[in-house]
């Protein structure tokens, strides 16, 4: 502090101060910290990359030889980066899934003006925002919509599992559970202790559940962070694993 003030005094230009040895040393110790941080980091991210593919390939090898094909429609003006990122997405789903299925072609599209993608349970196609990268995560997430639909006994069992977890439960909004201000004021969740808040996300009309969350959010967390999703909710992570393997009861 001394030295700084110094050598602003000397001049009267603040500038001086930038061109000191104080300040000189001061940088260079602050830029040795950050690098070193970002290596850090960068060693987290590898060392998480390897264990969740490590945790994918025991799950696609503990679950048996899988006989799962999904057949996917892209749009003819997606990128490389993009068909990589849902064959990624695929691929990984493919080798996860033991349970029979109603069908196996699915339909995605871009879509100009839409802000989240979406599963239509009615024309079996995924939207996408147009004009935005593809993430693998996101593609594996509408996708175990359509596994919601075209598991045999897989909603049922999803409804069920949703029941019993937020029993009791009061609705809550969207907004007030996540803080994110663009759900709409419709949209409600029973949070229970799920790892998100969107995990409990309620689309009963009329009586009647016509998805839940439950299922594309666990394929989600099983894609991106399966070692956390194992630790942190062993009950939701063993859902996901039965319902794509068939297992019932």
């Amino acid at each position: 502090m001394l030295a700084r003030k110094a050598a602003m005094d000397e001049s009267g230009d603040p500038r001086a101060y930038l061109r000191s040895d104080d300040f000189r040393t001061r940088s260079d110790a602050i830029f040795m910290v950050e690098n070193e941080m970002y290596r850090v980091e960068a060693q987290l991210k590898e060392a998480q990359a390897k264990a969740t593919t490590e945790i994918h390939e025991y799950l696609i090898e503990a679950g048996g030889k899988s006989q799962t094909t999904i057949s996917t429609t892209l749009p003819r003006y997606i990128g490389e980066e993009d068909i990589a990122a849902v064959d990624k997405g695929v691929r990984l789903l493919e080798g996860l899934v033991r349970a029979p299925l109603e069908g196996q072609s699915v339909r995605i599209s871009q879509i100009t003006g839409i802000a989240r993608a979406f599963f239509d349970h009615e024309v079996n196609a995924v939207g996408l925002p147009g004009m935005m990268p593809i993430r693998t995560s996101v593609i594996v997430h509408e996708l175990g919509h359509w596994l919601e639909a075209m598991i045999p006994g897989a909603k049922d069992a999803a409804i069920a599992f949703l029941e019993r977890r937020t029993s009791g439960d009061k609705l809550v909004k969207m907004r007030e559970a996540t803080g994110n201000k663009s759900y709409a004021d419709d949209e409600v969740t029973r949070p229970d202790r799920f790892l998100d808040p969107y995990i409990g996300k309620h689309y009963q009309a009329l009586g009647a559940y016509r998805a839940t969350e439950t299922l594309s959010m666990g394929l989600e967390l099983m894609a991106t962070n399966p070692g956390m999703f194992a630790s942190r909710d062993p009950d939701h992570f063993e859902f996901v694993l039965r319902t794509v393997w068939g297992v019932r009861g």
